[in-house]
């Protein structure tokens, strides 16, 4: 290394002999954030660790870091979080404006009984139209779930959406056989 070099500069000049785990400075920030305050109060092993050093601090990126960020983990975390908020807002619909969960599901697999592939847009409406109203039309995310879940109705495509001004994801259904 030549002398006189800044730190940041002799830092990337050796990085491509680096072993051992990923550490990221200051300027790589975006890719291993430095633990909070609250992370380090919890005591989590799987959190980064932020070690000081005379640059000002090196951040080492743990064996449970690089794993938790495998996409096959992320879209565990995203589905379950998704399902969480599906199951709450169906919650606060029976709370709060008397929704009937079983009556829904009950009236989604009558309309799907004739083998009939359908819009969710369209179960949703004949669900209204039965009188099945929730506070917010979203808690009929949680009906859908469940009825796929426990292998009643399967999504078997996509369509264009009529109440979101043509935009794709409508998901279509169909009763299982």
């Amino acid at each position: 290394l030549v002398a006189g070099m800044a730190d940041g500069a002799r830092r990337r000049a050796s990085a491509g002999r680096r072993r051992g785990p990923r550490v990221s400075g200051r300027g790589d920030a975006a890719l291993c954030p430095r633990a909070s305050a609250d992370d380090a109060r919890r005591g989590d092993p799987g959190r980064r660790r932020h070690l000081p050093a005379m640059d000002g601090g090196l951040t080492i990126k743990t064996s449970m870091d690089a794993i938790n960020d495998l996409p096959i983990f992320a879209a565990a975390r995203v589905r379950s979080s998704g399902q969480a908020a599906s199951e709450a807002c169906t919650a606060k619909a029976e709370r709060v404006a008397g929704f009937d969960t079983a009556a829904a599901r009950a009236a989604v697999l009558e309309l799907l009984s004739d083998g009939v592939a359908r819009s969710g847009e369209q179960l949703v409406d004949h669900c209204l139209r039965l009188g099945i109203v929730p506070h917010d039309a979203r808690a009929f995310g949680s009906v859908f779930g469940t009825l796929a879940r426990n292998g009643l109705i399967e999504a078997v495509g996509h369509a264009a959406r009529r109440k979101g001004h043509g935009t794709s994801g409508a998901r279509m259904w169909r009763a299982k056989r």
